[in-house]
């Protein structure tokens, strides 16, 4: 798929004329943060979940931008390419961001409150302090992610991926789901909150420095089987 490139007066151009379709585009260098029209649309409540006009931004290229507290909540951008871009603070609330890339991105502090990041490619990412709550996070890669005192409460990260570059001191995992070979126990967990959390029994021996304490665990023998006695 070939992108379509704008920078960023062509972009905001095409936002005043009503576009909200911005599948395929590749933004360069962009600061979102000056464009007070951008801004003036993504200051909207976070409780309007359910916007009859998102902004659509599939498999779209965000390149090296910077949109350091912007809000970019309900936006579809499945497969987009956030890589080595200043999204400090910024809000992702109830967007689809399936399978989409943050390389080496700024994500510190970000809103990632209900969000569907099936497959999202942190690696080298630094999402320390980021609100990953109640958010969809199946095999999603966290290699070499920086995540010091992040909130993963109530989210699903069954079968995602960490290694021994991954930094997870402080990070809080109560009533999480880490079902399923995520990885957990090749990283750096010291001092990471574990409560209620759910696991396997498989998981919770290889977790051999925390799994003393199994009364900070939910463990299921045979997950596959709990869910087909539940339907």
């Amino acid at each position: 798929m070939r992108l379509e490139s704008k920078n960023g007066k062509e972009f905001i151009k095409r936002y005043r004329n009503g576009v909200r379709n911005f599948s395929g585009l590749e933004l360069k260098d962009i600061n979102f943060t000056i464009y007070p029209e951008f801004t003036e649309y993504t200051c909207m409540e976070e409780e309007k979940s359910k916007q009859t006009d998102p902004l659509i931004f599939t498999e779209s290229n965000f390149i090296r931008c910077s949109a350091s507290g912007v809000n970019f909540s309900n936006i579809y951008a499945p497969r987009a390419n956030f890589s080595n871009s200043n999204l400090a603070s910024i809000s992702f609330y109830n967007a689809n961001l399936d399978g989409a890339i943050f390389h080496h991105s700024n994500l510190r502090k970000a809103n990632f409150r209900h969000t569907y990041l099936h497959g999202a490619d942190f690696e080298g990412a630094n999402i320390s302090g980021a609100h990953i709550i109640n958010s969809f996070l199946e095999f999603a890669k966290l290699k070499g992610t920086i995540a010091i005192e992040t909130f993963f409460r109530f989210s699903n990260l069954s079968n995602s991926s960490f290694d021994k570059f991954t930094i997870l001191k402080g990070a809080d995992f109560a009533w999480a789901n880490l079902t399923y070979n995520c990885d957990l126990h090749k990283s750096s967990y010291n001092e990471a909150i574990f409560h209620q959390t759910l696991v396997t029994i498989d998981d919770l021996k290889k977790l051999e420095r925390i799994s003393k304490n199994e009364d900070n665990f939910v463990v299921i023998k045979d997950l596959k089987r709990l869910l087909k006695d539940n339907l």
